[in-house]
């Protein structure tokens, strides 16, 4: 019975880092394969949500586009 108890123990634990850790929150990047998101990808979709209107996404990628 007692050895139940410390594997009962144990999975909670290891339950609780793994819910902790930063890939559950989506900040590891190559966890959720956007390792090859740019900054040109990221400002089109701010742009789909309608997080930012026309003059700004335009300015924005104007300025990404020229800053190689």
């Amino acid at each position: 019975m007692m050895m139940l108890v410390w594997i009962i123990l144990f999975v909670g634990i290891m339950a609780l880092i793994k819910m902790a850790s930063p890939s559950s929150y989506g900040w590891s990047i190559n966890n959720r394969g956007n390792a090859n998101r740019n900054a040109l990808d990221i400002l089109n979709e701010r742009y789909a949500r309608g997080d930012i209107g026309n003059e700004e996404f335009e300015e924005r990628k104007h300025i990404l586009k020229h800053s190689d």
